[in-house]
């Protein structure tokens, strides 16, 4: 992949834990925002920092669905010629926003959904 002066190449892996649970919810299901607002309390505790629900300010409502998850096994990337080094835990957790990534370098298939409150 390239993108602007970062080039990376992902040796991606079979799925994490997370990603074994999530192939038995049908995608409908694991994409709907009533469902993911009901999982979200397991969702912080299987992978701290996440969220499936917040809020998307003004009023709005954010939902994220994550219908696939699979292990990152090691990172070949450069920023504009120079090697970023070894594929690493996330840690400590990002800040911004209303939810989290996994500590473990993950690749994540979701769904992002807005409603307006009604």
């Amino acid at each position: 992949m390239s993108a602007g002066p970062l080039v990376a190449t992902l040796q991606v892996g079979g799925p994490t834990a997370v990603g074994r649970l999530l192939r038995g919810v049908p995608r409908a299901v694991a994409e709907h925002p009533v469902w993911l607002q009901a999982v979200d309390p397991v969702a912080r505790m299987l992978v701290p920092g996440a969220r499936t629900s917040g809020s998307a300010g003004g009023g709005r409502r954010e939902f994220y669905g994550v219908t696939r998850a699979r292990a990152i096994t090691a990172v070949d990337a450069a920023w504009d010629g120079s090697a970023l080094g070894a594929v690493q835990r996330l840690e400590p957790p990002v800040t911004f926003g209303f939810g989290s990534a996994p500590a473990t370098p993950t690749l994540v298939d979701i769904v992002t959904s807005i409603r307006e409150r009604a």
